[in-house]
């Protein structure tokens, strides 16, 4: 990379600038003792502001491994935990600074792209899911806690911004990479201290998580599986593109695999096989019919679950083998959800409409919820039924039906394995509609931000289409020639990627 010579100068000066400093900070600390704290944090802060301005021209400059780099660090940040503190303190420590300087850089990055950005959020998804946002944000009114509805609103839609921002400058591939490397720098870590502890940071004393299951740098362990599930589908995509590096992506699969059993999470396991499997057969020629009548039997097994007991379904033996605990009552309340279920549906009825508000789960469960701590309602819809009601959830649904005709229409590997994951994880879990952004709600705006790009693309297609025929039936007729998952590829985006690299499964 060439580096301006008036940068070159600035890098020289700050290299002479740290060495002064260093001096400077010797001599003093030498009159009043060798330990003090400024012998190494003035110097250091010195080094940190150089590459950090080095760091800040290549984003703006659009350098592609500068981008990627700050995609793996979003991810890593938004996921570490490092310290521990109880269920439902709020406030500002350090960990929060540091995952808040990373977000809102984020929403920095996006307002370098802001036409991209914009021209994205004029699509069809796009515009539900502002509507979306702005529904949380308005649904502060009448939470309980107007000023953490509001905030939690705001860094949610910063992260939606982000991940069109990065759609827009970077291709799949690339976005790949940066959440791969962001991933194995907390599933790795996890990994290679289970012989030792189940934990990096001390197990709060009211998770429900018990203390042997693994959860490393993360703060539970079913976060540790979601990483997890998404490192594995991320590997699978990438082998699309690194043929070659297929056994280093596979070995990274198992050691994914391996620190999801340790976290004795089966819900993050279910979710990816399940997910894989319908994409299988929607892009198997001829099976795509088997997709209806797989969850027409799920409904159906479901539904007789949950009328005549699972107790009565299969035998208490196999019931103690899959149970994680060996109890059976474990399977048979789904570990507690059906009693947060029960409580949720309540609260519901309570609220149907406009739901308690964003961000009021918390607040709402920790003060009547007396069984045990929880913090939400552990299912997706629920979840959203209880916040923002009925009429937010509608918006919801709008936006995932928009994104299952997008799977439908023009299957892609990537974004639509890692939609159907997050729904098969909204089951159990809340999945991506969290309070604040996480691993499953940033995977769920990159899914927005690649659907949005696809309707762009078809946009751009058409225009090039009417413009070199110079007439509309003969660029309708030229339109129709493309089949969904093809186009011209001449056709590219201002990062340099093209359409078949982000549409083609």
């Amino acid at each position: 990379m060439d580096v301006p010579l008036g940068f070159q100068r600035i890098l020289k000066g700050g290299v002479i600038a740290v060495c002064l400093a260093f001096l400077a900070v010797l001599l003093w600390a030498s009159g009043v003792g060798a330990d003090e704290a400024p012998l190494y944090v003035l110097p250091l802060s010195f080094v940190i502001v150089i590459w950090l301005g080095f760091y800040g021209h290549a984003v703006i400059s659009g350098r592609r491994w500068a981008w990627i780099a700050f995609l793996a660090l979003y991810i890593f940040l938004t996921e570490v935990n490092l310290r521990t503190r109880p269920i439902g303190a709020g406030g500002l420590d350090w960990q929060v600074a540091m995952k808040l300087a990373v977000w809102f850089g984020g929403t920095f990055l996006a307002m370098l792209r802001i036409n991209s950005v914009i021209e994205l959020l004029r699509t069809p998804i796009g515009a539900a899911a502002m509507i979306f946002m702005g529904f949380m944000m308005l649904s502060a009114l009448w939470a309980p806690d107007p000023g953490d509805s509001i905030v939690s609103s705001i860094l949610l839609f910063c992260t939606l911004l982000f991940a069109m921002a990065m759609v827009a400058e970077l291709a799949v591939k690339d976005i790949l990479i940066g959440l791969t490397i962001g991933y194995c720098l907390v599933v790795l870590p996890s990994l290679a201290i289970s012989p030792f502890m189940a934990s990096f940071a001390p197990v709060n004393a009211d998770s429900l998580g018990e203390a042997d299951r693994l959860r490393g740098f993360t703060n539970h362990p079913v976060s540790l599986a979601a990483i997890c599930s998404m490192l594995m589908v991320c590997c699978a995509a990438l082998m699309l593109y690194f043929p070659k590096r297929r056994i280093i992506l596979g070995g990274v699969i198992v050691l994914s695999l391996a620190t999801l059993m340790l976290s004795q999470s089966r819900m993050a396991l279910v979710a990816v096989l399940a997910s894989g499997f319908i994409f299988w057969l929607r892009i198997r020629p001829g099976a795509s019919w088997l997709i209806p009548i797989g969850v027409l039997a799920a409904t159906v097994v479901t539904l007789t679950t949950a009328s005549v007991g699972l107790e009565n379904v299969l035998p208490k033996e196999l019931v103690k083998l899959v149970s994680r605990s060996g109890d059976v009552n474990e399977l048979l309340t789904l570990t507690g959800r059906s009693v947060i279920w029960d409580f949720t549906l309540n609260q519901i009825a309570d609220a149907p409409i406009l739901g308690h508000g964003h961000n009021s789960a918390e607040t709402i469960f920790l003060e009547r919820f007396l069984f045990f701590t929880v913090t939400h309602a552990h299912n997706l819809i629920l979840q959203s039924l209880f916040s923002v009601g009925i009429v937010g959830t509608l918006f919801l649904v709008t936006i995932l039906i928009i994104q299952l005709r997008t799977f439908l229409i023009s299957p892609d590997l990537f974004r639509d394995v890692m939609l159907l994951t997050l729904l098969v994880s909204g089951i159990t879990e809340t999945a991506f509609y969290t309070r604040l952004p996480g691993t499953l709600s940033i995977v769920w705006m990159f899914t927005i931000a690649l659907a949005a790009y696809h309707v762009v693309e078809r946009r751009r297609i058409n225009a090039a289409l009417w413009a070199g025929t110079g007439g509309m039936e003969e660029g309708l007729s030229l339109g129709a020639g493309f089949g969904t998952d093809r186009a011209p590829g001449s056709v590219t985006q201002p990062g340099g990627k093209r359409l078949s690299e982000s549409l083609a499964g």
